[in-house]
């Protein structure tokens, strides 16, 4: 490849730049609406920056010309089919943890099948964002106190507590009790 002179290569570094920006201001809403619709706000930025950094790394290989909106569409599109299969995999698993596990001992003779209960807790569970579930299942589960998970994820023992009293909340809007006889 040739060699551009300092002059030449800042010139066509702020060409990339401006066509960059253009690309980014007239396709923004529509890539991050699509990945919102599918994945909610927080994923939903998460996947658009994603995608506009590979736009930028194909103009920085000097592909520019080959990133149209039907290409930022496509890499979304791939971007949030990822998300939802590491989602899959992930549910995959929890659900397995969860049938190993029994999530709290019944007090109660008359107890019915847990079955439904954990099935129940699981698919509300699934409906919580992402923080409110790990907060839970660490308290919960896995038995972690609040200054635990406090240090765990680099937060004050003040603000876990009130996590988690926002995912209680949460979690009692999303959990559904099982039909009786189920």
């Amino acid at each position: 490849m040739e060699e551009m002179s300092g002059g030449a290569r800042e010139a066509r570094m702020a060409h990339v730049h401006d066509d960059l920006r253009a690309l980014y201001e007239e396709n923004v809403r529509i890539v991050y609406s699509y990945a919102r619709a599918r994945l909610g706000p927080d994923e939903g930025e998460d996947v658009t920056a994603e995608v506009f950094l590979a736009a930028a790394t194909e103009f920085e290989r000097g592909r520019g010309d080959q990133v149209t909106t039907p290409w930022l569409m496509a890499v979304v599109h791939n971007k949030v089919l990822d998300r939802w299969r590491r989602a899959t995999t992930r549910r995959a698993k929890w659900r397995a943890v969860v049938a190993a596990t029994p999530l709290m001992e019944p007090d109660r003779s008359d107890q019915v099948s847990e079955a439904p209960t954990r099935e129940a807790v699981v698919d509300a569970l699934d409906r919580l964002v992402p923080r409110h579930r790990a907060v839970l299942v660490l308290h919960h589960v896995d038995g972690f106190s609040a200054p635990d998970i406090a240090e765990h994820l680099d937060l004050s023992v003040a603000a876990v507590e009130s996590l988690l009293a926002r995912a209680r909340r949460a979690f009692r809007s999303q959990y559904r009790e099982p039909a009786e006889g189920r």
